[in-house]
């Protein structure tokens, strides 16, 4: 069973099914005390985050906007309302049960390795806090570049580890599914293997930012779709 995504390898159904089991209990948990289902609280702080793009791309009238891995409260919320959002999520029928879903925004229920999405769609995509959790890494990345279309953006944000604390993690995450609990996160991810597997999808760094979310790393990117060049 793969634990990280070096070479993009993908976890195994089960162990991604009792994943999505572990974040539908988390935001059972968030909801109980009103945590991040506060999506007027969320707007604020997904700014940062549209800021970051805003640099290089403003949003237009018309764009086409996807948040692949959106949740209830994600920062597709937070996209202005003359875009046309979509929001992508494996739990969007459980949200649509449990939370009330803002309007405006197409939710769906798709894994990001198989979206339904007719080639070269979007404008623009995000995907933040969400690479980690899905089932394969690598083929999440080659579906947002086939979707995006020739020149398209993707914020791309996920958390990341270095040195000794990436083996700690990849330990401690064994350790978690040997005892048969549920670990949100399938994957963990180095910077260099978070640029690899973007390059390896047609994605080029248009801007990268490290920082600190809390105690934890993360990695912002913006990337450019790339065309596919066919031998």
């Amino acid at each position: 069973m793969a634990l990280s995504c070096k070479e993009g390898l993908a976890v195994a159904d089960d162990f991604w099914r009792r994943a999505q089991e572990g974040e539908r209990d988390f935001w059972l948990r968030e909801q109980a005390r009103g945590g991040e289902f506060a999506a007027k609280d969320r707007r604020a702080f997904w700014q940062g985050y549209l800021d970051f793009l805003r640099r290089h791309r403003p949003l237009r009238p018309g764009d086409r906007v996807l948040d692949l891995g959106c949740g209830p409260t994600g920062c597709i919320t937070a996209v202005e309302d003359f875009c046309q959002r979509y929001g992508v999520d494996p739990l969007a029928g459980f949200y649509r049960e449990h939370y009330p879903l803002p309007p405006g925004i197409e939710f769906s229920e798709q894994t990001g390795e198989e979206l339904s999405f007719p080639d070269g769609f979007f404008q623009v995509a995000l995907c933040i806090n969400a690479l980690d959790h899905t089932r394969d890494p690598a083929a999440v990345l080659r579906q947002l570049h086939r979707v995006l279309e020739p020149g398209g953006w993707l914020l791309l944000d996920v958390h990341t580890f270095q040195g000794l604390e990436f083996w700690r993690k990849r330990l401690r995450r064994g350790f978690r599914i040997l005892r048969g609990r549920p670990e949100k996160h399938p994957h963990t991810f180095r910077p260099s293997d978070v640029l690899r597997a973007a390059a390896r999808a047609g994605f080029a760094v248009v801007e990268r930012e490290p920082y600190k979310q809390g105690r934890r790393d993360a990695l912002r990117l913006l990337l450019r779709s790339e065309p596919v060049v066919r031998g």
